[in-house]
């Protein structure tokens, strides 16, 4: 037929328990990861925008390199972003830092 539209009743529930279920999924995968691995250095790639959920930046697209636990030295978190040799993905789109909140203890 056309020109027929479709109602999405309760769209809103079943796309919150998606996200729900994959950052859940993500955590599940992530939880593995960080067992062996720690996060070397991080940062957004800025083909994609920055989306806020409960006070917390999250950039549609980071890309990490982590380094096994084996072989790490402690050396403290780097608190200098975005590192020198970071450069942006898209060079016709605009710059996206790293949030804050995913280098810094923002508890207090």
């Amino acid at each position: 037929m056309w020109g027929r539209h479709t109602k999405l009743e309760g769209f809103t529930t079943w796309a919150g328990s998606l996200i729900h279920n994959m950052f859940r999924h993500y955590g599940t995968c992530f939880r593995k990861l960080l067992k062996y691995f720690c996060v070397a250095h991080m940062h957004p790639n800025n083909w994609d925008k920055v989306t806020s959920r409960g006070g917390v930046e999250i950039p549609h697209m980071l890309e990490f390199t982590f380094y096994s636990r084996r072989r790490a030295q402690p050396n403290g978190r780097s608190s200098r972003f975005p590192h020198p040799l970071d450069r942006d993905n898209v060079s016709d789109k605009p710059h996206l830092a790293l949030p804050r909140c995913w280098y810094s203890d923002t508890t207090g």
